[in-house]
């Protein structure tokens, strides 16, 4: 199955609004998206931020996903046991 296999299996049962795979390390890129889809437009540098240390920031300042202004009301990334 193809990365887009995986974000058209999450869509298909339309609980998701939007869905991506992007690379964080060398390829920081979206690999699959919904099509038209916000997430479909997330850059190289809102990549950095979102796996950057600066967790705190997205409380207070929240976050640019796709050229779009997010809130982020959890974080569990670095929590242990988690994910």
């Amino acid at each position: 199955m193809s990365w887009q296999g995986y974000v058209d299996n999450l869509m298909a049962d339309g609980s998701c609004q939007d869905s991506a795979i992007v690379g964080y390390t060398d390829a920081k890129y979206v690999w699959a998206a919904q099509s038209g889809g916000t997430f479909s437009n997330i850059t190289p540098e809102e990549i950095d931020v979102i796996v950057g240390k600066d967790r705190e920031g997205f409380f207070t300042s929240g976050l640019t996903l796709g050229q779009k202004k997010c809130s982020v009301i959890r974080d569990s990334l670095l929590i242990d046991g988690c994910c």
